[in-house]
C-alpha cells in the first residue's frame, strides 16, 4: 500500500492525539454499547431518511456477515466510545461498511479519522488496499472520500490511478 498522510490528515492525527482519542480493532461487536451511539447519529445525521428512526434489527444486520469476518473500529475518548466503523475484512484488504459517531465529536472529524486509524492499521497488517465504498461526486456526505490518495475509481467501465 502507497499510502501517506497528507498534511491535514497529520494535523488530524495530531489532533486526535492531543484529546485523548484512542482507536482499537475488535472481532465482537457490542451491539448494547453500540446502539445507542447509532441511534443518535441516525437522528442527527439522516432523521430525513429511510433509516430514521433507528433500530437495533437495522444495526444488527450491519453487524453481521456470514461469509466473511467483519472487524469493528473502536474510538474513544478517555473511555468513552465515540465512534465505531464496521469493517470487512478481506485477505489483502479492508473495506469501510459504516461508520458512526456521537454528534458531540463530530468537530474531530471521526468519519476522516477512522479512515487515517484503518489505512495505518492495513499498513501495519500487511493489507495492500482499503476501499473506502462508492464515491458520488454530487453527494456532499461522501466527497471525504477524494481526499485519501492514491486512489483508483471506476469511471465508465475502466479504472482510472489518482495520486
Amino acid at each position: 500500500m502507497q499510502w501517506q498522510p497528507s498534511r491535514s490528515q497529520r494535523r488530524l492525527l495530531k489532533k486526535a492525539q492531543r484529546s485523548g482519542l484512542h482507536y482499537r480493532i475488535v472481532a465482537e461487536p457490542d451491539i448494547n454499547l453500540y446502539f445507542p451511539l447509532f441511534a443518535a447519529y441516525i437522528a442527527f445525521k439522516h432523521d430525513d431518511g429511510v433509516m430514521y428512526p433507528a433500530n437495533k434489527d437495522q444495526l444488527q444486520s450491519m453487524l453481521e456477515c456470514s461469509w466473511l469476518p467483519v472487524r469493528f473500529l473502536e474510538i474513544y475518548h478517555a473511555e468513552q466510545l465515540i465512534s465505531v466503523s464496521i469493517i470487512d475484512e478481506l485477505a489483502d484488504s479492508y473495506s469501510a461498511v459504516y461508520t458512526f459517531f456521537a454528534e458531540q465529536f463530530q468537530h474531530m472529524s471521526p468519519g476522516k479519522l477512522a479512515i487515517v486509524y484503518l489505512l495505518q492499521q492495513a499498513l501495519q497488517d500487511n493489507k495492500s488496499y482499503v476501499y473506502l465504498g462508492y464515491l458520488v461526486a454530487a453527494c456532499q456526505k461522501m466527497a471525504y472520500k477524494a481526499e485519501f490518495r492514491p486512489q483508483q475509481r471506476f469511471i465508465q467501465g475502466q479504472w482510472h490511478s489518482f495520486a
